[in-house]
């Protein structure tokens, strides 16, 4: 498509009549859209699904929160339905309100 767009954009800079040169400009945009779309558009979303399969086939499970988050059961279930969210095991060692230590575990 790149190779049929070039001639045509020659011809537009050589041409002299406006009228023939919106007609060649149109029959180029017609092989330019698909390249632009191409690049701008499902080139870096196959770059991202294949980073989302990497992390899949790393650790099986891929969260919107975190790669590295699990499901859980969380309190404010608001609805009492059991739903599971993703969430991560904090765990906390304080002494006089101050935070000494803290660890954050995925199950």
């Amino acid at each position: 498509m790149k190779k049929k767009s070039r001639p045509i954009t020659n011809g537009i800079e050589n041409e002299k009549d406006t009228e023939k040169r919106k007609e060649m400009r149109q029959v180029r945009s017609r092989f330019k859209k698909p390249l632009k779309l191409i690049r701008k558009d499902f080139l870096p979303r196959l770059a991202k699904y294949k980073e989302q399969n990497e992390l899949i086939r790393k650790s099986e499970k891929l969260l919107q929160n975190g790669h590295r988050a699990t499901f859980m059961r969380m309190k404010e279930d608001h609805m009492k339905n059991g739903q599971l969210k993703p969430g991560y095991n904090v765990q906390m060692a304080t002494e006089n309100q101050f935070v000494l230590f803290y660890w954050s575990a995925s199950l």
